[in-house]
């Protein structure tokens, strides 16, 4: 309101300024000098969870702030955020699809292929397979494919996709001088792994099988298994016991492609 004409002009007293837990002094989220934050996100790739910034003692305001259309955070995922600005990288969202699926979960099926080496002409897939136990409810979002399953393998741990190409390059040419072994099930990636990958993996003999299981053409399994034991990160063996412990419905390629590798195998004996 205006001031009558020759009265003194009334001074507005200053308004007090947010503060407290998760604010600074001139009202803005308090973010990184969380205690536990900074180490949260190097050892999630920058990725982390609601609920993980609720128990370092964020609120929901001061996320809302940092996720605002300018700020520096980004959601992935419903309650998965990203605290940096631009493209996710596919391990980013790796990371984002096992913080949805919650404890236990493991990436499967190409996107496992991917880092394991096999199919390494392939791109990264548009759509990243997680298992996760059969009683936790998820449903599909975005990026994410979920399978349920009672059979949850042991991790192994992800590895950079040139990485396990090298490695699996190094397997198949000892295993064709006769000089190494193929991996056993389960420490598929062990070997030159990233001890500080937080990126949990199906063993390769899951994630072919998975992978099979969505494909429909033999010749497209053939080639998915011909690729993995060339390269020695799996056996003949290890994809039968897969297939012959996996769902029966969507099997029919897997198994005449074993089938028919096997009774090849029996004639070169």
């Amino acid at each position: 309101m205006f001031g009558c004409p020759g009265s003194a002009a009334r001074r507005v007293p200053d308004l007090p300024r947010p503060t407290g837990p998760g604010w600074h002094a001139w009202g803005m989220p308090r973010t990184l000098s969380i205690h536990g934050l900074r180490e949260l996100l190097g050892e999630q790739l920058a990725v982390a969870s609601r609920g993980q910034l609720l128990a370092l003692g964020m609120n929901d305001r001061a996320m809302q702030y940092r996720l605002r259309p300018d700020g520096p955070w980004q959601a992935l995922l419903p309650g998965i955020y990203l605290a940096v600005t631009g493209t996710p990288t596919f391990e980013q969202k790796e990371m984002a699809a096992l913080l949805y699926a919650g404890p236990e979960s493991l990436i499967t099926g190409r996107a496992a292929l991917w880092h394991h080496g096999i199919g390494s002409g392939w791109p990264p897939p548009a759509v990243i397979d997680v298992l996760l136990p059969a009683e936790r409810q998820r449903v599909d979002v975005n990026f994410v494919r979920l399978h349920r399953t009672s059979r949850l393998p042991s991790p192994v741990t992800a590895m950079a996709p040139g990485d396990a190409a090298a490695l699996a390059a190094g397997t198949a040419a000892a295993l064709a001088a006769g000089t190494a072994a193929a991996p056993a099930a389960g420490t598929a990636a062990a070997a030159g792994a990233s001890p500080a990958s937080p990126v949990r993996l199906a063993p390769a003999p899951r994630a072919v099988a998975d992978t099979a299981w969505q494909l429909t053409s033999v010749d497209d399994v053939r080639a998915v298994v011909s690729d993995a034991l060339s390269s020695g990160r799996c056996t003949l063996d290890e994809l039968t016991a897969e297939l012959n412990e996996g769902p029966i419905r969507g099997s029919a390629p897997l198994r005449t492609v074993l089938i028919d590798l096997a009774a090849d195998a029996s004639v070169a004996r």
